[in-house]
């Protein structure tokens, strides 16, 4: 849980917003979650548009990472937490693998591109997991 904790915002000046992936609540509470910081994330988003724009001018974006970058969706802050179906969480996933340090360097302020990739490497991880046991997953921005 430590790990998981590292990514999440509030904890150094000015880092006030970020995104919450969801598991399905448990009892009404939705306790199975991972916080990332927009420290770590925006980086992610742009290595991931960037690769997209290289590999086909963009139109290999997929949902999540569209939502974000046109602040549409799940991004436009005022819609809570929406689902987010399991073909967007996979490419999501997917997405985040093959970012390596040279996508998110020009893009990291606050962070190093190795902590970025860390953090891609637990987010994928949640989702994944969720995917393999056939569970719910959300998003929400923070």
């Amino acid at each position: 849980m430590t790990d998981v904790m590292e990514f999440a915002h509030g904890d150094r000046y000015g880092d006030y917003s970020g995104v919450v992936f969801y598991g399905p609540p448990n009892d009404g509470i939705w306790s199975d979650r991972i916080e990332v910081s927009d420290i770590y994330l925006d980086p992610l988003f742009h290595g991931i548009l960037t690769r997209a724009w290289r590999a086909s001018e963009g139109e290999s974006v997929g949902r999540l990472t569209s939502d974000w970058n046109t602040v549409s969706g799940w991004s436009s802050n005022a819609v809570g937490r929406v689902p987010v179906s399991p073909e967007d969480a996979a490419e999501f996933s997917n997405a985040l693998s093959q970012l390596d340090c040279q996508d998110v360097a020009e893009y990291c302020v606050g962070c190093t591109p190795e902590e970025c990739l860390r953090c891609a490497a637990l987010i994928r991880e949640f989702i994944d997991s969720r995917l393999t046991n056939g569970l719910a997953l959300f998003i929400e921005e923070d």
